[in-house]
């Protein structure tokens, strides 16, 4: 039986962040993690990961209900909801740039500003 690869589709600290998140353990990770590749048989995850194909059915099972969902398909797209989930939170607590306003010290921030909706 081949072994499937593990799939990086995220950063390590990417992915890190989503399995804290959604309190995997290290095992489930794992096998979340091989859902991603292309062979995602039972057999060829148990055959990555050492274990048996029923040990992994088991780890599903765990992942179905800990995620909320009921299908493989549907535990990638809970992982890609969690990481879109967690980008959008890292750039709301992230400083906006500055505006140029009538406190800026350039040259342009005093200028009149022209209104091109009003008609004269």
């Amino acid at each position: 039986m081949p072994k499937a690869s593990i799939t990086t589709f995220l950063p390590d600290h990417s992915w890190l962040a989503i399995v804290r998140s959604l309190g995997l353990s290290e095992r489930e990770a794992q096998i979340a993690q091989l859902l991603l590749g292309d062979d995602n048989r039972e057999e060829t995850i148990a055959a990555t990961l050492a274990i048996s194909p029923h040990t992994v059915h088991t780890y599903l099972e765990r992942l179905y209900r800990k995620l909320g969902v009921t299908s493989r398909c549907q535990v990638v797209a809970r992982m890609f909801q969690e990481y879109v989930e967690l980008a959008s939170e890292e750039r709301t607590r992230q400083p906006r740039p500055r505006r140029r306003g009538v406190l800026d010290s350039s040259p342009r921030a005093n200028s009149p500003r022209v209104d091109s909706t009003r008609h004269i």
